[in-house]
């Protein structure tokens, strides 16, 4: 009897940690990914974009209002945009945790113009992190609003600026890499505006004394529930004034 109970405890105890290990994936996938940067995670985040580029090839949006289009990595992925945005606009969130820009690229050519009422583009940590220089990332942001402004000429653009970390990422101390985000942000409002888009300040919003407020992370990278509703709001006013017939 004592064995058997033991057993359900066991079996209960697995089954509990696995439950919140599947409804915590998007943020352990980060925390490992970031930590380890193995050529299997990567493999797996090419998987998940050659993924979601079939499905938009596959299955496109069919409701009657174009969504809005979240385009980058798992700063959009983890945002619970429809309720954030209290079901003003449809939304499809194509963000992928740790994905690159050439990734956002590659979803890009596959957005159906027709099937977008504006696109929404935060992406560039993740490559920062990985080593990459500030000019490498606006090379690859160029080639991106090269395939935007040529398949969607007609589609507002909001580019949203990196938000700044709260700790050393990929091996570099944290003056570092938040020195690398604010040279890129400063470049790519320059590269935003260059090309007829909007560029919207998030990170002043969710920064205290030039890092990420500790408040508004739960691990020092990504936003948490209150972190998502401090740049919500400005996104949803910028938003409405970009595409007021979604409203």
């Amino acid at each position: 009897m004592l064995r058997k109970t033991l057993f359900v405890v066991m079996a209960s105890g697995w089954l509990l940690f696995l439950i919140l290990a599947w409804f915590s994936r998007d943020r352990i996938m980060n925390k490992v990914g970031i930590s380890f940067g193995s050529e299997q995670l990567q493999m797996m985040v090419r998987s998940r974009t050659k993924w979601f580029a079939n499905d938009l090839a596959s299955n496109p949006w069919l409701g009657k209002c174009p969504p809005v289009l979240l385009l980058g990595d798992s700063h959009l992925e983890l945002g619970k945009w429809y309720t954030l945005f209290r079901g003003r606009f449809p939304i499809r969130n194509l963000g992928i945790s740790m994905s690159r820009i050439p990734d956002a690229i590659e979803i890009a050519e596959q957005i159906d113009p027709d099937k977008a009422s504006a696109l929404v583009i935060l992406s560039g940590s993740n490559d920062l992190t990985a080593g990459d220089s500030v000019d490498e990332c606006l090379a690859s942001f160029r080639k991106l609003f090269e395939v935007i402004t040529t398949r969607f000429p007609q589609r507002p653009v909001i580019v949203l600026s990196l938000p700044p970390a709260g700790r050393g990422l990929g091996g570099q101390s944290l003056s570092s890499i938040n020195a690398k985000i604010s040279d890129l942000n400063n470049h790519l409002a320059k590269e935003t505006q260059r090309n007829g888009f909007t560029f919207l300040d998030i990170t002043t919003p969710v920064t205290k004394g030039d890092v990420l407020n500790p408040a508004l992370t739960f691990d020092g990278q990504h936003l948490n529930d209150l972190g998502y509703a401090t740049i919500a709001d400005p996104l949803f006013q910028t938003l409405s004034k970009v595409c007021p017939e979604n409203r």
